[in-house]
């Protein structure tokens, strides 16, 4: 009987087999039938075990049938058959098993490394249940920020965490809709202590343990937010004297432009003193030394020696008048001219003022010591009037000193080019000095020196003109140093 005949025979269906009466008599044989079979037929019977619901004996019975009716003829090779595919299928089993084992052990691995990476993150956070707020989870950070021990947290709900009057916020706030990944901003949270931290919320839903829970990192920022709110004084201070500063600077201002209308006003009056003084003062000033110098030719071999005498201090007084209104007309023209720059070379200028002086006056032995290649971009006709007058004043208060010396040159100064002309002349006390550049001021008499006191005048004009300064150093009987820089375009 061969297979096909069995299962037709309802020997083998798939409801089970029909048992024999007789059970223990037919064990007994079958067993020692199934001990001498081969590999396959135990691979066969445990397929037939697993279909029979773990009936041994229906199993045993199908295989002893399964050989009987395979012991010859196409059925053998049929037997044979199904035993190779058995083989297959046991084989593809293991592996499939094997398989499955290794992603439960790559499972069990990540989570592992999860809950390590969660439990030593340096960042403080928790896991809450959205329905109770009670805090299932907690990694080290967030022990040590808030001084709990990971039981004490577990115990928790995150209302704990929050002082009493922003607890009702904290629900409301939870009440709300809101998106998965959620930044809650700023609170303040307490520590186990009862001190009070800030701290920036950021939580993150998501499905734990069957839970719909929320993900929260609590970042400490209590000393950002006080470095914040420090800044914040600061810029509210800041513009609260920034406030004050203006309305110096806008009543400065006023008040500097009030004193500009003033200074106007003072220059249009000199400039009109000047023009009177060069044109009105001039001529009547010409004629009465003119008559002053006639009347000495004409009478002065008569005239008693005082009236002489007289005489000609009335000569010196207008010839002083006169040098007074050139220089006033000069101190006039300096202040409207227009600047026009052009590429000087001061060393060549300078040398043209000392041979003038040297020619007007060949009795003097000066030693002069000019510093070749001297130039700057300056309006030369100034120029030349500054150097005048400071090259002339040199000469003049060098004038009692045996060996006299007058120095011109230039320094490098912070950036600066800075020219000067100096002397071993009488000098001056500094301590006198503040108004030296001021109009009619001396700073020796005229009996010592003659002069009108305008000149420095003029200098300070023509380098303020060029956008630079003057200054001087001098000790008295020690001579005098007058230092001057041209401005940056020069």
């Amino acid at each position: 009987m061969d297979l096909d005949q069995v299962i037709q025979a309802g020997m083998l269906n798939g409801a089970g087999v029909t048992r024999p009466r007789n059970e223990p008599r037919r064990w007994r044989m079958w067993f020692g039938i199934v001990v001498s079979s081969s590999a396959a037929i135990v691979g066969i019977a445990y397929l037939l075990l697993k279909a029979t619901g773990g009936d041994r004996l229906m199993t045993l019975e199908a295989v002893l049938i399964m050989l009987l009716a395979g012991a010859t003829g196409a059925a053998g090779a049929a037997w044979r058959k199904a035993a190779r595919a058995t083989d297959a299928l046991l084989l593809d089993a293991e592996l499939r098993a094997l398989a499955e084992q290794d992603k439960d052990e790559q499972l069990h691995t990540l989570q592992i490394e999860y809950r390590d990476i969660f439990v030593s993150h340096p960042a403080p956070m928790w896991i809450f249940d959205e329905g109770s707020l009670r805090i299932m989870a907690v990694n080290d950070a967030a022990c040590a920020q808030y001084g709990y021990s990971r039981t004490e947290f577990l115990g928790m709900t995150i209302l704990q965490l929050r002082a009493e009057a922003d607890r009702e916020t904290l629900t409301s706030y939870l009440a709300a809709p809101r998106g998965s990944l959620q930044r809650a901003g700023f609170w303040t949270h307490h520590r186990k202590d009862g001190t009070a931290i800030d701290v920036e919320i950021c939580s993150h839903e998501l499905a734990w343990r069957g839970r719909k829970v929320r993900l929260v990192t609590a970042t400490d920022v209590t000393e950002r937010l006080a470095a914040d709110r420090r800044l914040k004084e600061l810029n509210a201070s800041l513009a609260a004297k920034v406030a004050e500063r203006t309305q110096k600077v806008r009543r400065y201002a006023h008040r500097l432009r009030q004193r500009q209308r003033e200074l106007e006003i003072v220059n249009r009056d000199l400039e009109m003193f000047s023009y009177s003084a060069s044109h009105d003062l001039r001529t009547p000033l010409w004629v009465m030394g003119l008559f002053v110098d006639m009347l000495l030719k004409d009478t002065g071999d008569r005239l008693p020696a005082d009236a002489v005498d007289q005489i000609k201090k009335i000569q010196v007084t207008a010839r002083h008048m006169m040098a007074l209104v050139d220089d006033l007309s000069k101190l006039a023209k300096v202040s409207k001219h227009a600047i026009r720059r052009s590429a000087v070379d001061i060393s060549e200028l300078a040398a043209v003022q000392v041979a003038l002086l040297r020619e007007r006056d060949p009795s003097r032995r000066v030693t002069v010591d000019i510093t070749p290649g001297l130039q700057a971009y300056v309006d030369e006709g100034l120029l030349k009037i500054a150097l005048e007058n400071l090259i002339g004043n040199a000469w003049k208060y060098s004038g009692y000193v045996a060996e006299a010396e007058i120095r011109i040159g230039m320094e490098h100064r912070e950036g600066e080019d800075v020219f000067f002309v100096q002397d071993n002349g009488a000098g001056f006390d500094m301590q006198d000095a503040r108004d030296l550049f001021k109009p009619f001021h001396r700073m020796h008499g005229e009996d010592q020196f003659e002069g009108t006191g305008i000149g420095l005048a003029i200098v300070q004009r023509v380098i303020a003109l060029h956008g630079g300064r003057v200054w001087a150093e001098a000790a008295q009987d020690k001579g005098a140093t007058f230092y001057f820089c041209l401005g940056a375009e020069a």
